[in-house]
């Protein structure tokens, strides 16, 4: 039998008049040893490799460390890609632009072809999240989800680049976006 516990944390020292709170919610599951893979479900990862990643070199190692523990919490089955981006977008895992089910061996290829990557060139977040809007069109899956580690500096497009990318990618994927550096 599954069971499932929930625990909530918030910031609790708001600032007088904030309007807003946010909270983390945080849900385990205990008993799920036969729980069946993941099939309706896609994660696409985004790792920046811009030129600014390389300012300090500690910034690309910090992202690629990130993205090797997300590739590892990936569920059994679960449809995922790797991309870099720099000014264009590059599928780095898997290389045949699709996604590929989570396994063993896909994960540590993945993480093998992450731990290669080398920052350089500029940067276009649009295009990023345009690739991903296009490979998560590759699989039959009713949930789809990105995470996004970058330094945030988004100078190789216009606003209504990345405008026009957000707004044909709404409803089609979640993005989560981590910083990377300060």
């Amino acid at each position: 039998m599954t069971t499932f516990t929930a625990e909530t944390y918030q910031n609790e020292y708001l600032a007088e008049g904030a309007t807003e709170v946010n909270a983390v919610v945080t849900v385990t599951a205990s008993g799920a040893e036969d729980t069946p893979a993941v099939t309706d479900a896609a994660e696409i990862i985004i790792i920046d490799i811009s030129g600014s990643m390389n300012y300090p070199k500690a910034k690309l190692r910090a992202a690629q460390q990130a993205t090797a523990a997300a590739i590892d919490c990936i569920r059994e089955g679960v449809w995922f890609a790797v991309i870099a981006g720099t000014k264009l977008a590059h599928q780095v895992y898997p290389p045949e632009g699709s996604l590929v089910p989570a396994s063993a061996g896909t994960r540590a290829e993945a993480k093998q072809a992450v731990a290669g990557l080398e920052a350089q060139g500029g940067t276009a977040i649009g295009a990023w999240l345009d690739l991903a809007n296009q490979l998560f069109g590759t699989v039959p899956t009713s949930l789809n989800h990105a995470i996004l580690l970058t330094d945030g500096i988004d100078e190789s497009e216009t606003p209504a680049d990345l405008a026009r990318v957000l707004a044909a990618s709404a409803g089609r994927f979640q993005c989560d976006c981590r910083g990377v550096g300060t």
